[in-house]
């Protein structure tokens, strides 16, 4: 019971961090981006209490998933929010950039859904959410490079 209200909770903040983000990205993705990590972590501690086994393998086995999406939404927090945090609040950053992110916080929407829906142990969620994190390093691989590569000095017309 308390465990299907915290999964409750953790898709509200997923759901909320969607919707704060997709207002206005540029000022809302870095508080839309963390919601999701947050949510993500909630699910996977959620996840790992329910988990009867008691070796390493099996546990890692059954959340593999969960790191890796947590691990990538960490490293775009880290890396592409946050070390461009001033580009992206003055909108110095490529219009491309803002279009790939926000497909970004679809993408971290969707793998927390079937990221819950694989808890519930259900295979073919765990197939999307591998789909889903590949998609997701893709997108993120993009939008590093864009921040790396195509960042403007903030000339406009």
């Amino acid at each position: 019971m308390v465990n299907s209200i915290l999964y409750a909770f953790a898709i509200f903040i997923s759901i909320s961090a969607l919707i704060v983000s997709m207002m206005n990205i540029s000022k809302a993705i870095f508080l839309g981006a963390w919601s999701m990590c947050i949510s993500i972590f909630l699910i996977y501690c959620l996840h790992l209490s329910e988990i009867e086994k008691t070796d390493l393998y099996s546990v890692l086995l059954d959340s593999g998933n969960a790191l890796i999406l947590l691990t990538l939404i960490l490293f775009y927090n880290g890396f592409c929010l946050l070390k461009n945090k001033s580009y992206i609040m003055d909108k110095s950053m490529p219009d491309s950039w803002y279009l790939f992110s926000y497909f970004t916080i679809i993408l971290m929407f969707i793998n927390s859904i079937l990221l819950y829906l694989s808890t519930q142990k259900n295979s073919i969620a765990n197939s999307f959410l591998i789909i889903g994190n590949s998609l997701l390093f893709a997108m993120i691989v993009i939008e590093t490079i864009i921040c790396v590569s195509y960042r403007t000095d903030g000339f406009t017309l």
